[in-house]
């Protein structure tokens, strides 16, 4: 059996995550693994919808298997996000290929863009046009669009084509083949409506503008969306309150924290009256967006440097239907990581750094049911159970 996996956060689940699991068992594979996002997202957002909720739309919707990415690398940049997906794919033992959408859909124009951020020539340029003021981005840009030309360094100008870059890059030692799709309908992040796929960002603000049902049920099968949705904003006191009794060296103990950042963030955080007021005052095309959300969320979960420096520990299991139970019968024997199903009895035999991962996913699970309108119960990792189909 010829597997597949996808490395996802189904924020939500939607007819273009549908069409990608369709066209990879059409084209590819007999099986779909999804690794995905649980409680918290790569940029620094809460998820819309439980992880439980989104794994079994998944299920339901041309996905066999579906493994939590835990939340310190599933809330982190580009690279660490990539890195430790391909690593649980490659640690089940038994996948063939890695599927991505992409806005360009060429696999070798991913894989050339791949080798060109890793050549020592154009981390060398980078270097010189950081010195004269650039930001990273825009400087590996620029660099690769010096000795490689633009048709390359335009591949980095789109955000699900970086992650491929990032991909490919995880995936040059192993056995798993990378195979880049071309992104269907609407784009990522656009506000756009194309036929019935819209991208997951406009659908989570159409669910955040209170619009009807119908009025997005089009474009997605997940439709407990309706019923308790959490948003960012909703962490916005208790985000404010940490940062008020939080020292500068706990804050610098941070992922993406650096240069001196915990002293501005403190500083805005003095005067401000919300979260993205103090992300707003912060932010410089050094310090974007997203990687100052993601600050939030791990200063909310306690995630620092270290936690997220620890190699990927195991397999975590959401659910599975026939198909990914006899995945999962395969990879008794091939996977080199534990394979949790049951975390009320792994978290009891997990060695230390291990224990300390499963832990902030249990957290990040219990925090993110406080932020609910119909408050949900701590300990749903140990009470919700394994979702089968």
């Amino acid at each position: 059996m010829k597997t597949a996996a996808v490395i996802s956060e189904y924020n939500p689940f939607h007819n273009g995550h549908k069409y990608l699991n369709t066209a990879i068992k059409e084209h590819y594979a007999d099986a779909v693994i999804s690794i995905m996002s649980g409680s918290f997202t790569q940029r620094g957002d809460v998820a819309l919808l439980s992880k439980f909720s989104r794994a079994k739309t998944a299920l339901e919707n041309g996905s066999d298997l579906v493994i939590e990415l835990p939340v310190p690398y599933a809330v982190s940049n580009a690279q660490i996000f990539s890195e430790n997906g391909v690593m649980a794919a490659s640690a089940l033992g038994c996948v063939n290929y890695l599927c991505f959408g992409s806005e360009c859909g060429d696999t070798e124009a991913i894989i050339r863009a791949a080798r060109a951020t890793s050549d020592p020539q154009v981390q060398e340029q980078v270097r010189l046009h950081m010195k004269k003021g650039d930001y990273y981005p825009r400087a590996l840009t620029t660099s690769i669009n010096e000795l490689y030309g633009e048709e390359t360094g335009k591949i980095l100008a789109a955000p699900n084509n970086i992650l491929g870059v990032e991909y490919c890059k995880a995936l040059e030692h192993t056995d798993i083949i990378p195979i880049a799709f071309k992104r269907k309908g609407a784009e990522h992040d656009s506000p756009e409506i194309l036929g019935n796929i819209a991208s997951a960002s406009k659908i989570r603000s159409m669910v955040f503008e209170n619009k009807d049902t119908e009025d997005y049920s089009r474009f997605t099968p997940e439709m407990e969306m309706a019923e308790n949705p959490v948003f960012f904003d909703m962490f916005d006191t208790v985000i404010r309150y940490i940062l008020k009794i939080t020292t500068p060296s706990f804050l610098a103990s941070l992922p993406d924290v650096s240069e001196g950042l915990e002293h501005r963030i403190l500083a805005a955080a003095g005067t401000c009256s919300s979260v993205q007021e103090i992300i707003e005052k912060v932010k410089t095309k050094r310090y974007t967006m997203a990687r100052l959300r993601r600050i939030m969320v791990h200063l909310l979960l306690g995630v620092t440097k270290e936690i997220q420096r620890t190699p990927l520990p195991y397999i975590r299991v959401l659910g599975f239907n026939e198909t990914g139970r006899k995945i999962l019968s395969r990879a008794k024997d091939t996977a080199t990581l534990p394979i949790i199903v049951k975390p009320s009895d792994s978290i009891k035999t997990l060695e230390h750094e291990a224990r300390r991962v499963l832990e902030k996913d249990i957290l990040a699970t219990d925090i993110r049911e406080l932020a609910l309108k119909e408050k949900g119960k701590s300990g749903r990792d140990f009470t919700n159970g394994l979702i089968v189909i």
